[in-house]
């Protein structure tokens, strides 16, 4: 689909717009960056976009890629934070579990001995 240069801040719009509807949200970035790789609007939409849809690293990658483009975006290193943030929680979640999976090893180990 070729976009006309006039045509690419609507595409930002309506593509913000349809922010609910993360997978249609993505498809309409994603068709934006082919014409325009350098947009950073579109990368950092499309990095929220990927965060709701729980798909952490093409967030981070595509929030990065936003920052590298335009540095001065407080939106940008917002979310990334935010999901940095949530996967460092999440590890030392798993982290926790697995160390009490273990405790309980050990325990039962010992009361066998």
């Amino acid at each position: 689909m070729e976009i006309s240069s006039s045509h690419i801040r609507p595409i930002l719009m309506y593509g913000f717009m349809c922010f609910r509807n993360w997978q249609l949200c993505v498809n309409d970035f994603t068709d934006l960056l082919k014409q325009e790789p350098m947009n950073a609007a579109a990368r950092i939409y499309r990095g929220r976009a990927f965060s709701k849809m729980k798909m952490w690293n093409e967030a981070v990658e595509d929030l990065s890629a936003g920052i590298h483009l335009n540095p001065t975006s407080g939106e940008a290193f917002y979310y990334r934070g935010c999901i940095l943030r949530k996967l460092v929680c999440l590890s030392f979640q798993l982290l926790k579990v697995k160390q009490e999976n273990f405790n309980d090893v050990k325990i039962t180990c010992r009361a066998r001995q």
